[in-house]
């Protein structure tokens, strides 16, 4: 059984404490180097499917295919109050907590849908297609902020 992110999410903010109130209280996690142990793991799954050392190719391979998802899931994680990254901003931080918390169908639709994928055009037109308050609708996706997920990767 698969469970979106959304609803792992939920019931991890559920069964936890609210985001801190200072978000510079506490560690941050660095994006970049948890991104590179990501891209070394996937190196060494690629070596052992192949049988040989992967090398570089298999690094490289993990930016271009999972780069920007792995950025997105990692705002995502930020302002639903889970991890601080360093690479957010501090202020965005735990700013969808409540929502996640409470249950609120409309952010987990739109949490959803960035999980996935889409882009801020694409919610909006979903949202007036099925006329879904608009005022709600970019109130969510300014706390999700999905634009600053944009990180180059090549600042390792």
């Amino acid at each position: 059984m698969q469970v979106s992110m959304t609803a792992a999410l939920a019931y991890a903010c559920r069964c936890s404490p609210p985001p801190v109130a200072d978000p510079n209280a506490g560690p941050a996690m660095n994006l970049y180097e948890r991104a590179y142990r990501e891209a070394e793991r996937h190196k060494w799954l690629v070596s052992e499917r192949q049988g040989y050392d992967a090398g570089e190719g298999a690094i490289r391979e993990w930016y271009a295919t999972r780069w920007p998802h792995f950025c997105r899931a990692c705002q995502l994680q930020h302002v639903a109050g889970r991890v601080r990254w360093d690479q957010f901003d501090p202020a965005t931080f735990g700013t969808l907590h409540e929502a996640i918390a409470s249950g609120d169908l409309l952010a987990d639709r739109i949490l959803d849908r960035v999980d996935a994928g889409w882009e801020n055009l694409h919610i909006l037109l979903w949202a007036r297609e099925w006329g879904l308050p608009m005022k709600a609708v970019l109130t969510v996706l300014e706390r999700i902020d999905v634009n600053r997920a944009r990180l180059d990767p090549n600042c390792l």
